[in-house]
C-alpha cells in the first residue's frame, strides 16, 4: 500500500516537474502580453478597460 501511494506521489511530482519545463510552449504567452496591465485605460482594443481573458497574443 505504502509503494502504491509513493508511486502516486512520484507521478504527481514528475507531472507539476515537466509542466515547469514546457511552461513556455504550453503557455507563451504571459498575462501582461494578453491583456496588459491591471490599471490600464479604456482604449479601442479595450472599451471597457483590460480583462485577463483576452483572446490576442502578440506572440501567437
Amino acid at each position: 500500500m505504502l509503494r502504491r501511494i509513493s508511486l502516486i506521489g512520484l507521478v504527481i511530482i514528475t507531472f507539476f516537474f515537466l509542466v515547469t519545463i514546457f511552461a513556455q510552449w504550453i503557455a507563451p504567452c504571459g498575462l501582461g502580453d494578453i491583456a496588459g496591465s491591471v490599471w490600464e485605460a479604456i482604449s479601442a482594443k479595450s472599451l471597457l478597460g483590460t480583462a485577463i481573458f483576452d483572446a490576442t497574443c502578440p506572440r501567437a
